[in-house]
């Protein structure tokens, strides 16, 4: 009988990482969980243009990420902290293509959320989130997957600039965390019989 159970548990375990992830959108902050929540106020202004043409900066301590962008920026600054939020600048393409900014989280996540706001309407980006790509729109958005993910990449059909602001990210648990939890069930699991 436990050798049944414990097979179904483990071909469970394979379909579920062979299936796509799926993201949910929500508008409501409320279904983001924030571990990390950044705000901006009360955060100096200051521009990453030339960490950025270097390849990538790192935020930390502002937030628990790396930004990078591919391709030029023809005003000279593609991602910059102003006015207490951060504003990133997808600019016209060049040769290479349209630019993309990419956020790389110092550990995988379940979910990132934020404050969008058009700084060039109309909105023309799209985010790419666990390999699904949704459009951006004004207000806040949040992308909830049930796999763990490491990056968002914002890209660009046109012309954008769009500031984010109240950033909420959901960090996956620790694994000590969903051990006890499991360890937790299996022992109600011995008591019922």
């Amino acid at each position: 009988m436990h050798k049944h159970t414990f097979a179904a548990m483990a071909a469970v375990a394979v379909s579920a990482t062979a299936a796509s992830a799926v993201v949910t959108v929500t508008t409501d902050p409320a279904d983001v969980t924030a571990d990390f929540f950044q705000d901006f106020a009360g955060v100096p202004d200051e521009d990453f243009t030339f960490a950025l043409n270097a390849g990538s900066v790192d935020l930390n301590p502002t937030l628990p990420l790396t930004i990078s962008v591919v391709g030029n920026s023809t005003f000279g600054r593609d991602v910059e902290i102003a006015n207490e939020a951060l504003e990133l600048f997808l600019i016209p393409p060049t040769a290479s293509g349209f630019p993309e900014i990419t956020f790389t989280f110092d550990e995988p996540i379940l979910a990132f959320g934020a404050d969008f706001f058009d700084n060039a309407p109309p909105f023309s980006s799209e985010i790419i989130v666990d390999g699904q790509t949704f459009a951006l729109s004004p207000g806040f958005l949040g992308f909830v997957s049930d796999t763990p993910f490491t990056e968002i990449t914002f890209v660009e059909n046109g012309f954008d600039a769009f500031i984010l602001d109240d950033i909420a990210i959901t960090f996956v648990p620790e694994p000590t965390s969903a051990a006890v939890l499991g360890l937790a069930g299996l022992a109600g699991l011995r008591r019922r019989r």
